[in-house]
C-alpha cells in the first residue's frame, strides 16, 4: 500500500493506525511494513472494502444500517478479515495458486530490475525481506481476486457484517 495514494481510504488509515509499521521509502513512494501476520490480512481487507464500496449496490447495504465507510474501519479485523480468509480459502487447491504466481512475478520482477530496490533489499534484514514480500503479493492478490470473484466477497462481507450486528 502506499502512503498518498488515492485509493488510500478512511478505513485503510483507520486499519493501519491499529498496527505497529515502519516505512520504507522507494522510489519516492512511502510503503508500510507492518510486523504482525494479521496486519496484511488486515490491509488486503480493507483493499477489497474500498473497492467494493465503489459499487452502489453494496454500500447501499452498510447506508441502511447506518454505517459509513469511515465507520467501518474499527471492523476490519473482526468482521472482515475472516471474510476475506473464506473467500481466499475457498479458490485454494488451484486457481488461488495460480493467481499467486502471476502476481508473484508481476510484483517482483519489475521491483528487481530497479537498482535502488536491489540496494534497498541488501540493507534489509530476512523479516524485513519476508513481510515487504508477504505484503505485496498479498495486495495484488486481493486485487486479482477481487477482479476474478467480486461477487463471493461481496456475499462474503455482506455476511460477516451480518453476523456482526447478530451479535451485538
Amino acid at each position: 500500500m502506499l502512503v498518498g495514494d488515492p485509493s488510500l481510504s478512511i478505513v485503510s488509515i483507520a486499519t493501519l493506525s491499529a498496527y505497529n509499521q515502519s516505512v520504507v521509502k522507494l522510489g519516492g513512494a512511502l510503503y508500510l511494513l507492518g510486523r504482525a501476520r494479521m496486519y496484511v490480512y488486515d490491509k488486503a481487507a480493507s483493499v477489497v472494502l474500498d473497492a467494493l464500496w465503489e459499487r452502489p449496490d453494496f454500500r447501499v447495504f452498510f447506508d441502511q444500517h447506518g454505517y459509513t465507510l469511515s465507520d467501518l474501519g474499527s471492523l476490519v479485523h473482526k468482521v472482515f478479515v475472516p471474510a476475506y480468509l473464506r473467500v481466499r480459502t475457498s479458490l485454494q487447491g488451484g486457481e488461488l495458486e495460480l493467481l499467486e504466481a502471476k502476481v508473484t512475478d508481476d510484483v517482483l520482477v519489475p521491483l528487481h530490475d530497479r537498482s535502488n530496490f536491489r540496494e534497498l533489499w541488501e540493507s534489509w534484514d530476512q523479516e524485513t525481506r519476508d513481510v515487504f514480500v508477504r505484503e505485496q503479493i498479498e495486495m495484488g492478490l486481493a486485487h486479482e481476486m477481487l477482479s476474478h470473484h467480486e461477487g463471493l466477497f461481496v456475499e462474503a462481507y455482506r455476511q460477516a457484517f451480518e453476523a456482526y450486528l447478530d451479535e451485538r
